[in-house]
């Protein structure tokens, strides 16, 4: 790192409120010795990426499950920029409980969704573009080295969990006064934002098509996820309580099959 880098004053007032505090109460740092991962039966793979000489190291580790190609724990150790320690913590969160090939299509704008405040703000400011790709370089590596593991046919939902308590909801006041036109945008901008991304990494999407009855919300599946198992199961309740939780607790979604 030149000493022009250094001198630079590092954008922390920049960072969203979720990201400073990620920051500053880190879940998966750390690290997976062998045997640890032996005891479990579990393969331990591991990709550092940057460079220590230039303060701008990341080592990230998972614990993969062979039976089924799920990444059951991820850890991290970094030397750099906090920059590089919020990137690490979320690309930890969102690869476990995913598969490898599943891991391997988070990008950049995931990570930065996982720690915004709001829709219209960055979690993370533009420069520091460097460190989060940094982690995404890592990921990708990781995800090669485990090419050999066979993927099942039904994989689990990429959808985070809703939260089930009513903590945290954010309603749409009035919805039920809406025009039709105004409850489909705003169910779009919900799916885009919140769903669409997870979905993705399994190769699929989803597209709104109406609203029936006036609660019911019909969609369509669409690539990788049209005749899924789990667009039926895990994933439909997943997208169902997203919705519920983000715009009205009495929306019902349908799939169109």
């Amino acid at each position: 790192m030149s000493l022009k880098d250094m001198l630079v004053v590092y954008p922390w007032g920049d960072y969203s409120k979720k990201l400073k505090s990620k920051i500053l109460q880190l879940r998966s740092a750390g690290s997976f010795s062998q045997d640890e991962a032996n005891s479990k039966g579990l393969r331990l793979v591991i990709v550092k990426k940057g460079v220590y000489e230039e303060g701008n190291e990341v080592c990230l580790s998972w614990l993969l499950d062979e039976d089924d190609a799920i990444i059951v724990d991820a850890k991290f150790q970094s030397f750099g920029q906090t920059a590089l320690l919020g990137a690490a913590e979320a690309a930890c969160s969102l690869c476990v409980g995913k598969s490898y090939e599943q891991a391997s299509r988070i990008g950049a704008d995931m990570i930065d969704r996982f720690f915004k405040d709001n829709d219209l703000e960055d979690a993370f400011p533009k420069s520091v573009a460097s460190h989060v790709n940094l982690v995404i370089d890592a990921i990708g590596d990781l995800a090669s080295r485990c090419n050999d593991v066979p993927l099942p046919s039904e994989l689990n939902s990429p959808l985070p969990a809703a939260e089930a308590s009513s903590e945290g909801r954010e309603f749409v006041e009035d919805f039920e006064k809406l025009s039709l036109k105004a409850k489909l945008s705003l169910i779009k901008d919900v799916v885009e934002k919140d769903i669409q991304p997870y979905v993705a990494l399994d190769g699929g999407g989803i597209e709104v098509l109406n609203i029936v009855n006036d609660w019911e919300v019909l969609i369509a599946y669409q690539g990788a996820c049209v005749g899924c198992f789990s667009a039926v199961g895990s994933t439909l309740n997943s997208i169902q309580q997203i919705l519920q939780n983000k715009v009205h607790p009495s929306l019902i979604v349908t799939p169109e099959l």
